[in-house]
């Protein structure tokens, strides 16, 4: 069975999670919104009529103005807590902003292998697959988000037949663009996997209790 994902599809969902950023309210950690202390804490979005369900890592929160809802998927901005306008200390989370862009899946799982390719001609630094995630870093590229490094993580995984696209951001001496940033998506694909598994699950009812026994029980 092909483990590959279309490069077309790899290409449309880094396109429009990159259209989404452009629209929205720009870096997160170049834009402190200090006017927006007590902004509530939103941890978790749900796309796709509820069949995804994505979830801020630690320290992460859902950007509101930046979410965008579309027939089949949409796009998500996720930054720093603390950097929205929410009260809380986060300084255990590094600065970045996180990305999600949401599609309904054409063929198998995503690969690095895929992802690698789809990134062409900008320079693979680094390739992983952590569990559903393939994870990939490249340098060079034009991402067009002013005040980031242009090294990057770049993601994918798939789940309850959508395609879920992740980037990660970070500036030019941001721990991010390490290992933590890797870890960072990593932890986010697995708690987003596990909170739509959940919900597109239905629950499990208590078996109707058999009323002929209880009445030849009675007799």
């Amino acid at each position: 069975m092909p483990t590959w994902i279309s490069k077309p599809l790899c290409v449309a969902i880094l396109a429009l999670g990159l259209a989404g950023c452009d629209a929205g309210s720009g870096l997160a950690f170049l834009d402190p919104r200090s006017d927006a202390e007590g902004t509530p804490k939103i941890t978790e979005v749900s796309l796709a009529g509820d069949r995804v369900v994505l979830q801020a890592p630690p320290g992460y929160c859902v950007d509101r103005r930046s979410t965008k809802r579309r027939p089949g998927g949409g796009f998500v901005l996720f930054a720093r807590c603390d950097t929205l306008g929410v009260r809380g200390f986060y300084a255990g989370a590094p600065l970045a902003l996180i990305t999600a862009t949401v599609a309904p899946q054409s063929g198998a799982a995503p690969t690095v292998e895929a992802l690698s390719s789809s990134a062409a001609p900008a320079p693979v630094l680094e390739q992983t697959q952590n569990g559903a995630l393939a994870l990939i870093q490249i340098d060079g590229a034009d991402h067009g988000i002013v005040g980031a490094a242009q090294r990057h993580w770049r993601g994918a995984f798939a789940v309850n037949g959508y395609v879920v696209g992740v980037s990660l951001y970070a500036p030019d001496d941001g721990d991010a663009l390490g290992r933590s940033g890797a870890a960072i998506l990593t932890q986010m694909a697995r708690q987003s996997q596990s909170a739509s598994s959940r919900r597109a699950s239905p629950p499990v009812e208590d078996p109707a209790p058999d009323l002929s026994e209880q009445s030849n029980a009675s007799e």
